[in-house]
């Protein structure tokens, strides 16, 4: 008896599980609490908490510090990511650029560094369509197509005139 609750429990916590479709968000308490001082992943969660807040100049700090701190490839990039993007919404488009550049020169086959640079010199007139197009064969041919794909498809519908919106993640 005792074993079958405890197989009905796995199944239905297994059950939820499939059901999370997208990583849920720490919230800012909890960071604070649990994880300042504990875990390199700090100052990443204090920075994506600040910049979904639009609280850019607190995220660029964290995230800054995050770059230093988190120790896995693709959340540094992360970090570069939103850090870029938090440069952009505080009016310093030089120092967004200088931090994609970056990211793309330490993780040349992150997907979304090289959208977020492409697209940006793109929208700015310094690359043309048919570099994009280049970038965009590039991005369907990634081995993690799955992980690349939205790229590849945001910045088609960016050279096709259709909207200019980032992929969703």
């Amino acid at each position: 008896m005792a074993v079958a609750v405890l197989l009905l429990a796995a199944e239905a916590v297994g059950q939820s599980v499939l059901r999370v479709t997208r990583p849920f968000a720490l919230s800012e308490a909890f960071v604070r609490r649990e994880l300042v001082g504990r875990s390199d992943l700090a100052s990443l969660e204090l920075g994506v908490a600040a910049f979904r807040a639009q609280r850019y100049a607190e995220a660029r700090d964290a995230l800054t510090r995050a770059i230093g701190e988190v120790r896995e490839p693709r959340l540094i990039a992360r970090a570069h990511e939103l850090l870029a993007l938090a440069d952009f919404k505080l009016g310093a488009a030089a120092d967004g650029e200088r931090v994609l550049v970056e990211l793309v020169a330490r993780q040349p086959n992150d997907p979304a560094g090289v959208y977020w640079l492409t697209r940006r010199r793109y929208v700015g007139g310094r690359l043309s369509p048919e570099k994009v197009r280049a970038v965009i064969g590039r991005l369907a041919a990634h081995p993690d197509h799955e992980r690349a794909e939205p790229y590849a498809r945001a910045l088609a519908a960016l050279l096709a005139g259709q909207g200019d919106a980032a992929p969703a993640r």
